[in-house]
């Protein structure tokens, strides 16, 4: 778990978890167990930023065996920003997470 205590280094990959990111192709109903493969695809892109730089974004899409409407974002933590908390942005589409949304990072 991503804490002060415990902050991801520069570098590594972190997994997100969020809900509200749209519709997925093909659609799955929400509260459906995700068991299905090959895994359907968000409708609209996602793109992370953290510390206002680009985040690589590896993976995007349902959250293997949880609940529909669970979403999984793995992303790399870009290796020039500083050490502490940094904001985190996802956009989906045109919508984006709100203000103040962080990760601790080394």
């Amino acid at each position: 778990m991503n804490s002060a205590s415990n902050p991801a280094p520069r570098g590594s990959v972190v997994v997100l978890y969020a809900t509200g990111f749209g519709a997925l192709n093909p659609a799955i109903a929400d509260g459906t167990i995700v068991s299905s493969r090959p895994l359907p695809q968000l409708a609209l892109p996602v793109h992370v930023t953290i510390a206002g730089q680009n985040a690589d974004v590896l993976y995007a899409g349902p959250t293997p065996e949880l609940v529909a409407g669970t979403i999984q974002v793995n992303v790399r933590i870009p290796t020039g920003i500083a050490a502490g908390n940094a904001p985190l942005v996802a956009t989906v589409g045109t919508a984006s997470s709100p203000d103040g949304c962080t990760i601790s990072v080394q």
